[in-house]
């Protein structure tokens, strides 16, 4: 890819275009959903649990693994903030992702997080009790929705 010297590069488009198997997730998807105003620093992708992402670790990147039969669950396309498109995991996946590793996500952006999505108009709730399922993770998905709610 070339870019223009003079311009800050899409991180988000060329990693994208570098490692098309890498799907953003976790902070970085929050990012892009709107759901917190911190951009995430590293981005973090998630990849398939047998792919060999040391070429994305050397770059920075926060890297989760996942099986294979979760992988594509919820993927989407979405824009960056500079315009470009890429794949992201959807709203209620990430949800799914920011419970299952609620330990080492920051408390604020957690908050946050969940309850950007209540608040939001575009929420699936049944997407996100499919989802949960398909993650064996319904009572835990639960706990926190009933919280929130």
């Amino acid at each position: 890819m070339y870019a223009d010297p003079d311009t800050l590069p899409d991180e988000m488009a060329l990693i994208q275009k570098r490692f098309p198997k890498a799907i953003f997730s976790h902070d970085s998807a929050l990012y892009l959903h709107d759901m917190t105003d911190r951009e995430p620093m590293p981005l973090s992708v998630t990849v398939d649990s047998s792919y060999n992402a040391s070429q994305l670790k050397s770059q920075g990147v926060r890297v989760h693994y996942v099986k294979s039969e979760w992988y594509n669950l919820g993927v989407t396309k979405v824009q960056t903030p500079d315009g470009n498109t890429v794949r992201s995991y959807d709203r209620e996946r990430t949800i799914c992702d920011l419970i299952r590793k609620r330990t080492s996500t920051d408390p604020a952006v957690f908050r946050q997080a969940i309850q950007s999505y209540i608040r939001s108009k575009n929420k699936n709730l049944v997407r996100l009790s499919e989802y949960a399922k398909a993650m064996n993770m319904e009572s835990r998905v639960r706990g926190v929705m009933e919280v929130a709610l």
